[in-house]
């Protein structure tokens, strides 16, 4: 991994990581597929602007971009998206857009009462604008000759409890997105970082996840101090994990949220560069 970190205009800090991701020799691409992996932006909310994000985004040159959730903010009946809309406008035209969605996409579909009719009309406006939404489904993607599963895992808000907390399991995977696809190489996007191993059993390659926000705040040696689950040092707070040869990159995100600072924790953009080894 390699990472830089710039400032802009106004001194808002973005970090930019890099990951090569080695794809199986059956699988190569033609070329290297650059991802850029934008998540947890929440209507900009910190001082970043839909054009400081697109243009950094459009820096790193990419062949798709792909998001982890989290692009708006849903909470307490309120929703706050109309940044992020026109940050999505924006990234719509440097490069095809997936969409997963975060908690805060799966509480306007869960609870309709509270956002009646958003859910739809985001879901719409980003088919308007070219970019696919992914919930709990598997979809067949070629990208420069990589055969590609774009996977979405959206388990019930249950699991994102704070105080409670618990994982699906592969059980659940498998019965909201169906049995692996074989002859792909599946990228998942399962915004909450404490469903890898889920997704890593039922067979997920590479898995991307925010939620976590870098640890909010970063300890020299011992990463980020807390998560979305408010539960110390939390394992997958930022970077890039394995295990059983699968591998998981979480970002630290691009916005902020339930607890609104970041010490030792700049914004973040993931680029990830897919090819051979």
């Amino acid at each position: 991994m390699k990472w830089k970190t710039s400032e802009n205009k106004r001194g808002k800090q973005i970090r930019r990581s890099f990951f090569h991701i080695d794809i199986p020799e059956e699988m190569c691409p033609r070329e290297t597929v650059r991802l850029v992996f934008v998540t947890d932006v929440h209507n900009c909310r910190g001082g970043l602007t839909p054009e400081e994000i697109a243009r950094a985004v459009e820096e790193c040159r990419p062949d798709v971009i792909v998001s982890g959730g989290d692009l708006i903010t849903a909470r307490h009946g309120e929703f706050h998206g109309e940044q992020s809309a026109c940050l999505l406008e924006r990234l719509c035209d440097l490069a095809p857009v997936y969409l997963g969605e975060g908690n805060h996409e799966s509480r306007l579909r869960e609870h309709p009462e509270l956002y009646p009719g958003i859910y739809e009309g985001l879901r719409e406006k980003a088919a308007r604008l070219g970019a696919l939404w992914l919930c709990n489904e598997q979809r067949r993607l070629d990208w420069k000759g990589l055969p590609v599963s774009l996977d979405s895992f959206n388990p019930s808000l249950d699991y994102y409890d704070r105080f409670h907390p618990k994982t699906p399991g592969c059980k659940t995977v498998r019965e909201l997105i169906g049995d692996r696809e074989p002859g792909a190489f599946h990228v998942m996007l399962s915004h909450h970082p404490d469903f890898f191993g889920d997704c890593a059993e039922w067979g997920a390659d590479l898995t991307l996840s925010g939620h976590f926000h870098g640890g909010i705040i970063r300890v020299p040696f011992l990463g980020g101090l807390c998560g979305g689950s408010l539960r110390p040092f939390p394992k997958y707070d930022r970077g890039l994990f394995e295990r059983g040869g699968k591998r998981l990159v979480v970002s630290s995100g691009l916005g902020l949220h339930t607890i609104p600072l970041r010490f030792n924790n700049p914004f973040e953009l993931v680029v990830l560069e897919l090819a051979g080894g």
